[in-house]
């Protein structure tokens, strides 16, 4: 996904934000998910600590809802 769609749809409220780490996969939600987006657009920006990385990709059902899943590696 490129930086466009993600900044989209990380703007979006509606939408569900799953983060994949290590084995660990859980929905992010309030604070965390400002947290998470905040750290992921510095990330899009350049401003990631060494080794961090994030890829991103959307899931979408056939009700229109949409999933956000970001995998954080380092």
């Amino acid at each position: 996904m490129d930086a466009k769609e993600a900044r989209k749809l990380m703007r979006r409220p509606d939408v569900r934000v799953v983060l994949a780490y290590s084995r660990d996969v859980d929905e992010v939600v309030g604070a965390d998910r400002e947290a998470l987006l905040a750290r992921v657009e510095g990330f899009l920006q350049g401003n990631a600590p060494a080794y961090s990385r994030f890829e991103m990709g959307d899931f979408r059902d056939p009700d229109r809802r949409v999933l956000l899943m970001i995998q954080e590696s380092c």
